[in-house]
């Protein structure tokens, strides 16, 4: 079973799960601009995100945009097809969290700020127990890394960071609190295990936005072994060698996602099965490569 974006916002909802505030937006209604203003009365700032019959990634948005925008943008999707739009009251996002749930654990992936497709950092994971205790620290970078963030004030910027601990425990606590309402999500869609994406909204906290059950692959605590001997890829344009192996450390935003598909091809053309990435097991780079037929690992 796949979930839609759609879906997912009323799965939250069932299970009292949201955070930020979401509402799906049917761009067939009369007014849709009077719809948000219903909806989100005092809300000046917005985030819109378009809903698709599928597990579709990297779909059309915009963020933190005001009502004249929002009602543009709204009126060129409606142009273009689109027929159902999630909206939420803009936020800043101060850490991003991949969450696969399963019968008897949990186990997350963060990085500070942004996690899109283009993330190179490498994220701190850790498994939880259902009884709320860190079963097992898988990894962690020690260092600061350069992590993406954005606000309305300035845009796309980058800067050094790291997992803090509080952001740790919000999200020990976080899962601990709503374990009963994940497991009774994840038998409501089906599945073995299910991924959800979370971000940390500086005013509501943790926000899931959506839900993963296609390309879903559990993390370990097997630590890889040294893995220099590997062709490192560092850019799409790269030919790629005729090896059954390689390290990925490129960056491709979701703009660029037809040319990550087309990178695809010519690896596996070149007879690569195995990819390892940095950026994450749960990651969307990571689900992107698996559902392409690669056996993704971890470096």
């Amino acid at each position: 079973m796949t979930i839609t974006k759609a879906q997912a916002v009323e799965l939250f909802q069932r299970f009292h799960l949201d955070g930020l505030p979401a509402f799906l937006l049917r761009l067939r209604d009369n007014d849709p601009m009077e719809a948000i203003r219903t909806q989100l009365p005092n809300t000046s700032r917005l985030t819109l995100r378009v809903c698709g019959g599928d597990e579709n990634q990297n779909l059309p948005r915009i963020v933190g945009c005001d009502l004249g925008d929002a009602e543009q943008w709204l009126r060129e999707a409606c142009e273009d097809g689109v027929s159902t739009v999630v909206v939420q009251p803009y936020d800043d996002l101060l850490f991003s969290v991949e969450l696969a749930v399963t019968e008897r654990t949990y186990v997350t992936e963060m990085i500070p700020g942004i996690w899109e497709l283009d993330n190179q950092a490498e994220p701190t994971t850790m498994i939880l127990t259902p009884a709320e205790e860190v079963g097992v620290r898988l990894r962690g970078p020690v260092a600061a890394q350069p992590a993406k963030y954005w606000t309305i004030s300035t845009g796309y910027m980058t800067q050094q960071a790291h997992i803090e601990d509080w952001q740790l425990s919000e999200v020990m606590c976080w899962v601990g609190e709503n374990a009963g309402e994940l497991q009774q999500l994840r038998k409501a869609v089906g599945t073995d295990a299910v991924g959800i994406k979370l971000h940390y909204a500086r005013r509501y906290g943790l926000s899931p936005q959506n839900i993963h059950t296609k390309g879903l692959s559990i993390p370990t605590d097997v630590q890889p072994s040294a893995l220099t001997h590997l062709p490192l890829i560092t850019s799409i344009q790269q030919g790629p060698p005729q090896t059954k192996a390689v390290r990925l450390a490129v960056g491709i935003g979701r703009e660029r996602y037809g040319e990550l598909l087309t990178f695809a091809t010519k690896l596996q053309t070149a007879g690569v099965t195995t990819v390892y990435v940095r950026s994450g097991l749960l990651s969307h780079m990571a689900i992107t490569l698996r559902q392409q037929g690669f056996d993704v690992r971890r470096w």
